[in-house]
């Protein structure tokens, strides 16, 4: 709540002029556990231009002879639970009314782990962001009806993912790829990156009864150094076949490695408003808000400057790594490829489906807009409960929608219980102890064949298929638990209230 950031985590998160509300020594830790659902219903294939004749696998990844006309399985999420924590110490001063702050918090940010061999691979198999805020901050009280807030922060990122591309350089030339996982690779992508940032707010108090708030934290961008990586065995079964008797049978072990590669992409600034009230002094109070997520401009999630040499390199024959292109040569699978027109030399060396040295993955982020509303009932001074709720349109457009990207209209309900122990009036006290819970349920939202931009990551000349069309939902699970305690003047004066 911005107008009732009196706890040190929401003072350095929402509004940082909420912490003038701290004084004296203050020690504050908690740990929320994050559990994310999501799901994906993909349109089954015909064979024609429209789905691109897709196969169904089976439990071990084989394709499911006849399955091309059938719908997919719905592709789920493996269930987790992440630990999210949170720490902090205060400080606040009596002359100047001044708190200073020191703490580290994480934002939401769900890991996601998807089947390697479900019809979802060729978006996302994992996927995960760390970042962790440390802050230093400052709210200073200049006049009794006004207190304002600054945060500097040091953010940590590290941004992850892999997912599978498909080689099947046979079918260059063809209109679509039939997603057969033997020629399914991995690939991924790590980066990290320290970078500055900040958060400013200011309270507004005309009132014992009202308050205004209003804080903001600018958007930026992720722009990390990582490497890169693919690996996979090719062909197994279509060189067992007829092509073996030109080939040879022997499947194709492709691995590539690039040390230095460039991930980029936009994370969100916000703008929050919030009118607080108190009609029962220390017993009951609620406050409506608005967040704008500021992503505009924010494009897409960018791996740059990938140049991955590509080899055939097979463990168990203990010999050294050879070029792909000299070992695709060795087996005269060169000159079918020129029959079909592709150059082999291309598959040397992999720079992105486009040979551009990028691999991209479509968000166009939008800005994104949320309504709140939330409040506290003390029925004793040691107990209170809490109760909230809000609504939040998608940051991505229907044609970005993908596992990688999902998102659309969310509502959350929020309850929760605080203990006081120690407490006298108003809302300090020696123990603050904080249990809450909130779940987050997505509307189902459908992006079209002809809306969807998404398509399989392929090496050069391997034909894409589209891949996030269908139906997308969702749903998350937050418990949190957290621990505030006080010392000095503050505790002081609450104890001798409650005498």
């Amino acid at each position: 709540m911005v107008t009732r950031a009196d706890d040190l985590v929401s003072g350095l998160y929402y509004n940082p002029a909420g912490l003038h509300q701290l004084d004296g020594f203050h020690f504050e830790g908690g740990l929320l556990l994050l559990r994310h659902q999501r799901w994906q219903q993909r349109p089954g294939g015909d064979g024609g231009e429209d789905s691109g004749g897709i196969y169904n696998l089976d439990a071990e990844g084989r394709p499911i002879e006849g399955s091309l006309s059938e719908p997919f399985p719905n592709i789920e999420n493996q269930p987790n639970f992440r630990p999210i924590p949170e720490l902090g110490f205060a400080y606040g001063f009596k002359d100047p009314d001044l708190t200073l702050a020191l703490g580290l918090y994480a934002p939401l940010a769900p890991t996601q782990r998807f089947s390697a061999t479900g019809p979802g691979r060729y978006r996302l198999i994992e996927q995960e962001l760390i970042q962790g805020n440390f802050s230093l901050s400052a709210s200073w009280k200049p006049l009794p009806f006004l207190a304002v807030g600054a945060s500097f922060q040091v953010l940590v990122l590290r941004f992850s993912q892999s997912f599978t591309a498909s080689a099947d350089f046979l079918a260059g030339g063809d209109a679509y790829n039939v997603e057969d996982p033997q020629w399914d690779i991995t690939a991924g992508f790590t980066a990290t990156r320290v970078r500055p940032h900040f958060n400013v707010g200011a309270l507004l108090m005309p009132t014992s009864w009202l308050r205004v708030g209003v804080a903001f934290s600018p958007p930026y961008r992720f722009d990390g150094r990582g490497s890169a990586r693919l690996d996979g065995v090719l062909g197994e079964q279509y060189f067992a076949g007829p092509a073996g008797s030109i080939s040879g049978p022997e499947p194709i072990h492709v691995s590539g490695h690039d040390p230095e590669v460039e991930v980029n992409t936009g994370l969100p600034g916000q703008l929050r408003f919030g009118v607080g009230f108190e009609p029962v002094a220390g017993v009951f109070n609620f406050e409506v808000g608005a967040q704008i997520e500021l992503w505009r401009g924010a494009g897409d999630v960018v791996a740059s400057a990938v140049d991955m040499p590509l080899y055939y390199d097979a463990p168990e024959d203990q010999l050294d790594p050879v070029a792909l292109d000299q070992h695709l040569d060795g087996r005269g699978i060169c000159a079918v490829l020129e029959v079909r027109g592709l150059d082999c030399a291309t598959l040397a060396i992999y720079r992105g489906a486009e040979g551009d040295g990028t691999v991209t993955i479509p968000a166009a982020f939008d800005n994104a807009f949320s309504v709140r509303f939330g409040g506290e009932v003390r029925p004793l001074p040691v107990v209170g409960i809490r109760f909230g709720y809000l609504f939040e349109t998608p940051a991505i457009p229907v044609a970005t929608q993908s596992l990688t990207m999902l998102d659309s209209n969310k509502h959350m309900a929020s309850a929760g219980v605080s203990l006081s122990f120690g407490a006298g009036q108003g809302r300090s006290s020696v123990v603050d102890l904080r249990l809450s819970y909130a779940h987050i349920f997505y509307e189902t939202r459908t992006a079209s064949l002809e809306d969807s931009l998404g398509r399989t990551l392929t090496l050069q000349g391997v034909p894409a298929n589209p891949v996030d069309a269908g139906e997308f939902g969702g749903s998350a699970d937050l418990l949190g638990l957290n621990v505030g305690v006080h010392f000095g003047e503050i505790a002081a004066r609450r104890l001798r209230a409650a005498r």
